[in-house]
């Protein structure tokens, strides 16, 4: 893999991304945008040790329509590597980021553990967001154990102070490309991607240095058990205590038929979580697993613009009173 042919793989889905970096909650944070920056704004977070570029076949379609904005969690992909880690800090910067960038009535999509993040950071936002889209995102407590919005449980304030005093690991390198590929996986595992798919999202999960050689992107200091390149057995961040009935604002849910994080969901019970939504849609896609849109992005693009384009409508748009701080736009980023 390479530069040019990475970009050509981009190029595939429709026009390459901008390249965006937004100072918020104290790190740059680096952004994909598609579509016109005066367009209603769909924010979409990837999972633990993915990256922005996860949404590359996402992200043109939501264009097409949206400001479609791609977000390098803090310490993942192109954003600045500053602790400490885990889900509440990532929804801290979430909601600092709508802030900063003047964001109206933003609709937030979460995978995986970005389901987790958004949904605590509608939490934050309350009615300033139009929506919430998490993707196959099994997480937080059952209904009976809500408590304050947003919230964080003991664990997780305990978690957070032990990263804050955690000595710092290298990052492992790798001599040549063929031996950092070898060592990408998706995780949980199973899927139906394209090798070249595959190809482009371990590509930008590793930094090219000097000599040929490679490194992971992401902070290794965030030991975690779950999704993502080269995770291994350490402590899992644990999940904020979301109170999903407190959210006021439309949800749904897709998941993929075949992730096992369906396979522990409930979904007849899953609405239950959200009780307080406007409204809440599940959805299953059923040949795909827990990378859903990796797996199939025609498949899930339609379902996605479904539900997006129904809250766009249902959203009435307020006027800021502040004006945000610019974004610095970078070069396109094939």
């Amino acid at each position: 893999m390479d530069a040019a042919t990475d970009a050509r793989f981009v190029r595939s889905f429709g026009e390459p991304p901008r390249s965006l970096r937004v100072q918020a909650n104290g790190v740059e944070l680096h952004l994909l945008e598609w579509g016109d920056a005066s367009a209603q704004p769909v924010l979409m977070v990837h999972g633990m040790r993915g990256h922005a570029r996860w949404f590359t076949p996402v992200g043109p379609a939501v264009g097409a329509r949206y400001r479609a904005l791609s977000l390098d969690l803090r310490g993942h992909g192109e954003s600045g590597h500053v602790g400490p880690y885990g889900p509440m800090t990532f929804s801290d910067d979430v909601a600092a980021l709508v802030d900063t960038m003047g964001l109206e009535h933003p609709i937030l999509v979460g995978h995986s553990m970005g389901g987790s993040v958004t949904t605590r950071a509608a939490g934050l936002l309350g009615e300033r967001i139009a929506g919430l889209v998490v993707v196959d995102s099994g997480f937080g407590p059952p209904p009976e154990r809500a408590g304050n919005p947003g919230a964080p449980g003991p664990d997780a304030r305990a978690w957070s102070r032990e990263r804050e005093t955690e000595a710092p690991r290298e990052r492992r390198i790798f001599e040549d490309w063929p031996s950092a590929r070898a060592r990408f996986e998706l995780r949980p595992g199973g899927t139906i991607a394209s090798a070249e798919m595959l190809d482009h999202l371990a590509f930008h999960a590793l930094e090219p240095l000097d000599a040929g050689r490679y490194r992971w992107r992401f902070a290794p200091d965030m030991r975690h058990r779950g999704p993502g390149p080269g995770a291994r057995p350490g402590v899992r961040p644990p999940m904020p205590s979301t109170p999903f009935p407190e959210l006021r604002v439309p949800v749904a849910a897709i998941f993929g038929g075949q992730s096992p994080i369906r396979g522990r969901t409930d979904l007849a019970n899953y609405k239950d979580r959200f009780a307080g939504a406007t409204w809440t849609a599940v959805e299953e896609i059923e040949h795909v697993h827990h990378h859903v849109f990796v797996d199939d992005a025609a498949a899930f693009n339609p379902v996605l613009m479904k539900y997006l384009d129904r809250m766009a409508t249902e959203a009435v748009p307020t006027r800021r009173e502040t004006s945000p701080a610019p974004a610095r736009a970078c070069t396109s980023a094939p």
